[in-house]
């Protein structure tokens, strides 16, 4: 089946800032500038400038990104069932191809050439196949379609070659050689030379300039395989493990766990004459391969530097320190620096050693001048000259919230990881631009009281985290309180009648909804108690424009979900200030209950799924089949929503078809504009005048990945964070 296209947006949205995973290695579509999708889009970012532009796609989400400095290309996969692959030109900037009939389900990886001519692509599902097609006429080569015995996950292209590649997963690497006979290519994948039974896990590889092919194990082992052949010619044991390896101009760089650097000299002559015996006792598994550094492994590597990287993190307040192991090294495609990728989802670029990135003619000028042994192994991790480029959460983000006034200029974000980061919309004078907690379990909601003094964490595992964060370079875990046996699916908080403390609600994954205080003089979270259940539940959200507080009432909690599978809108009031819980079922004389029916059938695409506080009377509810509806808040008291005819709409904003399942709505602040999210990815703002009417529309997420699961605003809506 053919997948639905879209026209590509070029409007009038401005992206300031994204903070989206990044391959490892980085796509280098110049010697000093980078690419990377943004959902549906390719962020362009210019490394010394700091620019960032955006090529839109017709594609409505992008799985697999390859580049070619030399050429400027740009190769992309769409994701769903039969993906096509996608060839831009970026100067002029331009579709060249499109290419189909790659692969059925899934693809695994793209790579171009060093030169650019070629494009190689893997599938992995259903068929397990290489493919190669010709940049020159976008058509495949002929003779290029290799079936593969095993399902890889890499392919690594010899920059000397194009007629030489490695095809890896993670317990194997295989040699693929191409041959030219006539009018047509001969593809052959060369044997392993390493045991299937091995006990190897491939942790990093690369090619040296001699055409000779490198994999590091988890369990520091590197093996030189022949580059032509796949046979394996040398091979040692690292001091750690290796989580990354790369070549300079002149040096191997190595990373290690610690966050050690290595450089090391490669002497291709000795890997020719290395002792087979070692090799092959190491492939039988009859004995262990010797220590990479020592004379015994051939003099294969000669270690030149060393590099600590925690000694910069020692050197630094905390703060500025960077965090994670080093799990990628990449040297820029102009060698004139390097970008080193962390675990905790950091990028930094550090400059190479002059005298570790020389070429040949070069190095023996060094030599005849200088005694190596006049020089000091050790060299300081401050003399790279380290820089933070990105940062990005490594695991999905679960939540977001802004901290104060401030039209989103200090924001947070949590993941399932159990992270939360503090950061600037725009990095300003921090060298960082954000801070990093960590917890023993997963985040799955975040918010902020108005004056950004406190922000409230909930977890999977049922408690409730209080941060100050008076300044956000200095935040903090002030209490925790574990309300629940069963984690916490949504906490939202608003200000109490008397100013004086927030009042918390939070949703349990039972259904079960929940009332605590916090006092913002003495920061601790105070149980009050459950309310009575209601059915299953989608959202909540404080009915803050009703401005309770000014009437010195509690303010009501907005509930959206069904009832015995009827959509129903609940509104139950917070407990008083002062109230003292004697019992843990709070019931309706202290939290008054009014419900409102939405709906009198029973229809999948009129369930609620979002709502929000839009005007004193009026409340905003999405559904399941993509409307957005206005009603009014519920007066009815009690829960006898059965017994109800279903409350009027006030307006309808959207119908339903218009989009997929609304996720997040979020009004301004003075209730005039209405920004909505939806899970095909898109992000839309509606003005509340006569028809509501569409003031934006973009994609900004993919729809393979679950769309938008949240969105806010600034106050004048004119900043949008999803």
């Amino acid at each position: 089946m053919t997948l639905p296209k879209k026209p590509p947006q070029a409007s009038s949205v401005d992206m300031h800032s994204s903070h989206v995973p990044l391959s490892a290695p980085l796509n280098y579509v110049g010697p000093r500038t980078i690419c990377y999708a943004v959902a549906n889009q390719v962020c362009l970012c210019d490394l010394d400038a700091g620019t960032k532009d955006f090529l839109p796609t017709t594609v409505y989400g992008i799985t697999k990104l390859c580049s070619n400095p030399d050429k400027g290309l740009i190769a992309f996969c769409e994701g769903g069932a039969s993906p096509q692959i996608y060839v831009y030109s970026l100067k002029p900037q331009k579709l060249m191809f499109t290419l189909s009939d790659v692969a059925e389900l899934e693809l695994a990886d793209l790579a171009f050439s060093r030169c650019g001519s070629r494009l190689y692509a893997l599938a992995r599902a259903t068929s397990k196949k290489l493919v190669i097609f010709s940049m020159l006429t976008g058509e495949r080569l002929r003779g290029c379609e290799l079936d593969l015995p095993l399902r890889f996950d890499k392919l690594s292209v010899y920059p000397g070659h194009k007629d030489h590649l490695a095809v890896v997963r993670g317990s194997s690497v295989r040699i693929v050689s191409i041959t030219k006979s006539f009018e047509t290519y001969i593809t052959k994948l060369q044997p392993s030379s390493i045991p299937v039974d091995a006990d190897l896990s491939i942790a990093a590889y690369c090619w040296l300039s001699s055409g000779h092919f490198l994999v590091a194990s988890r369990q520091g082992t590197l093996c030189t395989l022949d580059g032509a052949s796949g046979a394996l010619l040398h091979v040692c044991q690292a001091e750690r493990p290796i989580t990354s390896i790369s070549m300079t101009r002149s040096h191997l760089v190595t990373a290690h766990i610690g966050n050690a650097l290595n450089f090391w000299s490669v002497e291709p002559e000795a890997i020719s004459n290395a002792n087979p015996d070692v090799a092959a006792s190491f492939a039988s598994g009859q004995a262990d391969p010797p220590p990479m550094a020592a004379a015994s492994s051939g003099g294969v590597f000669k270690l030149a530097k060393v590099v600590d990287l925690e000694s910069v993190g020692q050197s630094q307040r905390l703060g500025h320190r960077m965090l994670g192991q080093v799990a990628c090294v990449q040297v820029a495609p102009d060698f004139r620096n390097a970008v080193l990728t962390t675990a905790e989802g950091e990028i930094w670029s550090i400059e190479l050693p002059e005298k570790l990135n020389q070429d040949a003619f070069q190095i023996g000028l060094a030599h005849a001048g200088i005694d190596e042994f006049e020089e000091d192994l050790y060299m300081r991790a401050s003399e790279l000259q380290m820089d933070l480029l990105f940062w990005f959460h490594t695991h999905a983000i679960s939540s977001m919230c802004c901290v104060g006034m401030d039209e989103l200029q200090v924001l947070a974000s949590a993941d399932e990881g159990g992270r939360l980061r503090i950061w600037e919309a725009k990095r300003v004078q921090d060298p960082k631009g954000f801070r990093m907690l960590r917890f023993a379990s997963g985040l799955t909601s975040i918010t902020a009281d108005n004056e950004g003094r406190f922000i409230l964490a909930g977890t999977d595992s049922g408690c409730i985290h209080v941060l100050s964060c008076d300044h956000w370079t200095k935040v903090q875990v002030v209490d925790t309180q574990r309300i629940s046996e069963v984690g916490v699916a949504k906490v939202v908080c608003t200000i109490s009648e008397d100013g004086m403390s927030l009042k918390v609600a939070a949703l349990l994954f039972n259904n079960r909804i929940a009332f605590a205080v916090v006092s913002l003089r003495d920061p601790k979270v105070r149980m009050l108690g459950f309310v009575e259940p209601l059915g299953a539940v989608e959202d909540i959200a404080f009915h803050e424009k009703e401005m309770a507080h000014e009437q010195n009432l509690p303010a009501k909690l907005l509930i959206v979900g069904c009832c015995n599978e009827i959509p129903c809108m609940w509104a139950v009031q917070a407990p008083k200030e002062g109230y003292d819980p004697r019992a843990m079922e709070l019931d309706r004389e202290v939290c008054p209950l009014y419900s409102a029916k939405l709906c009198g059938e029973k229809k999948l695409n009129e369930k609620p799924t979002a709502v929000g506080s839009l005007g004193k009377q009026t409340v905003a509810v999405g559904f399941a089949g993509g409307a957005v509806r206005v009603y009014n808040a519920p007066t009815a008291t009690g829960n006898l929503v059965m017994k109800q005819a279903p409350a009027p709409v006030v307006q309808s904003l959207m119908k339903h078809g218009e989009l997929q399942l609304i996720s997040s709505i979020h009004p301004s602040f003075d209730g005039s504009l209405l920004t909505v999210a939806s899970m095909d990815g898109s992000v839309r703002q509606l003005g509340m005048g006569a028809g509501g009417s569409e003031i934006m529309a973009k994609t900004i997420h993919s729809a393979y990945n679950g769309g938008v699961s949240q969105v806010i605003t600034s106050k004048d809506g004119k900043v949008i964070l999803s």
